[in-house]
């Protein structure tokens, strides 16, 4: 809110929960709602957002998703493989069709492809063994099917790496799991947090590789175009 110097419209920023957004939506002109709560309300950001926010490949922005690792380790050429197998054309296709575009690769991919209808099914019935292989635990919260797609193109590939994936109830555990070296990776939190997490716990962890990012969508439920909603705002008159 500080950052706002002028209005060109008629319009009031409601600062609100963002778990209470899709419940209220009716109550606002719009409101921008994150993938996390939108998607599983049954709002697609290609299909009924206004407008979706753009995050760039390679930005500093500090919301895109990131692969960590202790300071120490963060030459290490497995985990290097790890991260180089995530930003693979397999896995961006998986994130694109599995979350509807509520979360977008945050890596260069090939945006022409298509996939057939029982492509994430089977990416997520996908079934690798940690026989012969290199070992690498890797922490994340909520789902872990997205590490399936990773497993497969490092089978494909005949990496010899096999991921361990551990699945965390509360966003504070990985970090100190990491630090602690109980596992050797995480992947569940954008720069912004982990920085917060380093400077309050001490931790000494570092970000290598960014893994996606969920942009920001509009939604309303009284204007069908952004258009109709400046002009349901109308100009602000100097």
């Amino acid at each position: 809110m500080k950052d706002v110097t002028k209005y060109k419209y008629n319009i009031e920023i409601v600062p609100t929960q963002a778990n209470t957004l899709v419940s209220t939506l009716d109550d606002f002109g719009a409101a921008t709602i994150n993938g996390t709560y939108a998607v599983p309300a049954g709002l697609k950001p290609k299909k009924d957002g206004l407008i979706t926010e753009v995050q760039e490949v390679g930005s500093d922005n500090p919301f895109i998703n990131v692969i960590v690792a202790r300071t120490a380790d963060k030459d290490n050429e497995d985990y290097q493989k790890v991260v180089k197998t995530y930003q693979s054309q397999l896995v961006a296709e998986y994130i694109l069709e599995k979350n509807s575009g509520a979360t977008v690769p945050a890596f260069e991919y090939d945006e022409d492809y298509t996939v057939d209808k029982n492509f994430v099914g089977d990416i997520e019935g996908y079934q690798s063994s940690s026989d012969g292989k290199k070992v690498i635990k890797i922490g994340t919260c909520g789902s872990a099917d997205t590490f399936r797609a990773v497993q497969k193109v490092l089978d494909d590939e005949n990496s010899g790496i096999y991921l361990d994936v551990v699945v965390f109830d509360a966003y504070n555990l990985p970090n100190e799991a990491l630090n602690n070296g109980e596992i050797d990776l995480n992947s569940f939190q954008h720069k912004a947090y982990l920085e917060n997490e380093c400077e309050a716990q001490g931790y000494d962890l570092t970000a290598i590789g960014d893994t996606s990012s969920a942009p920001l969508t509009l939604y309303s439920k009284k204007v069908d175009s952004l258009k109709a909603l400046k002009e349901l705002a109308g100009k602000k008159e100097d």
